[in-house]
């Protein structure tokens, strides 16, 4: 193992977490996080402040959102957003929308359904 990679494996069928660890402008980026048996990769989607009372902040680190939906418990489309898929952050209004529990669906130039995240209006 480099010495730029963390390997830790305990022993018969437990936890087995492989992460590359690489400076990233004198810091650390990780791309893995650790479940039971499996790496899975860091979702790319983060929303905030969640809960929020008004604005929420999207990012997505892949890029390439060209619309996104908020849809209310029922599965139905509340509000739609066009965005530019050459931006990885934007805000999204929410204040409009009464307290509860929402779904924020990102999709891409083609409409498929690209990422998701809950997100709680309070």
């Amino acid at each position: 193992m480099s010495t730029r990679a963390l390997g830790l494996l305990i022993a018969q069928g437990g936890l087995k977490y492989e992460e590359p660890i690489m400076e990233d402008e004198g810091g650390y980026r990780s791309d893995l996080i650790a479940t039971s048996k499996h790496a899975v990769p860091i979702p790319p989607l983060k929303a905030y402040p969640n809960p929020t009372p008004n604005m929420l902040i999207v990012d997505y680190a892949l890029g390439g959102v060209s619309r996104l939906e908020v849809l209310d418990l029922t599965g139905r489309v509340i509000l739609t957003q066009n965005t530019s898929a050459t931006t990885t952050q934007f805000a999204v209004d929410l204040s409009a929308l009464p307290l509860s529990l929402y779904e924020l669906v990102l999709f891409d130039a083609n409409g498929t359904r690209i990422a998701s995240t809950p997100v709680i209006k309070n």
